[in-house]
C-alpha cells in the first residue's frame, strides 16, 4: 500500500471490494452482491486546487469524488475486505430498516437489493488469503 501512495504516476487506484457477511471469514456473492467482481476506485491522491465534486444523493454517495476518475489511475490486485455486513442478523436488520426509512421507493438502490439484506440463506464464499510478494 505504501508503494501505491508514494508513486508519482497515478492519482487513484481501484481495488476489488468484498462484502463480508455475518463473519470475518466469508463474503457474499450473488447477483446483487458482487462488487468484488470489478475494480472500484478506493484510493485517491489529494491535489490542492483540483475541483473535487460529489453528486447530491440522499444516500449511497460515492466514497470518493467522481471527478477523481478524470485523473490518471490504475487497478491493483490488492483486495479490500469490507466488514460493514459482517455483524449479526440484528445489525443487518437495523441497516435494512435505516435504508428503507431513507429510500422507501428505491430511488438510490433497488428495493430488491434492500430486501436481499434480510436473506436468511445468502450464498457465502470462504475468504482465501493469497500471498503477495514484497516486491508487489
Amino acid at each position: 500500500m505504501r508503494s501505491l501512495i508514494n508513486q508519482g504516476e497515478y492519482d487513484w487506484f481501484a481495488f476489488r471490494k468484498y462484502d463480508f457477511w455475518g463473519s470475518a471469514t466469508h463474503y457474499r456473492e450473488d447477483a446483487l452482491w458482487n462488487l468484488h467482481q470489478r475494480p472500484t476506485v478506493a484510493l485517491a491522491r489529494y491535489l490542492p486546487g483540483y475541483h473535487y465534486a460529489y453528486p447530491q444523493w440522499a444516500q449511497h454517495a460515492p466514497r470518493l469524488p467522481l471527478t477523481c476518475c478524470a485523473l490518471p489511475g490504475a487497478q491493483t490486485e490488492l483486495r479490500i475486505k469490507h466488514f460493514g455486513w459482517a455483524g449479526c442478523a440484528e445489525e443487518r436488520l437495523r441497516k435494512y430498516e435505516r435504508h428503507m426509512q431513507l429510500d422507501p421507493d428505491g430511488k438510490w438502490r433497488s428495493l430488491a437489493h434492500y430486501a436481499s439484506i434480510l436473506d436468511a440463506n445468502p450464498r457465502l464464499v470462504r475468504w482465501e488469503d493469497r500471498g503477495i510478494s514484497k516486491g508487489e
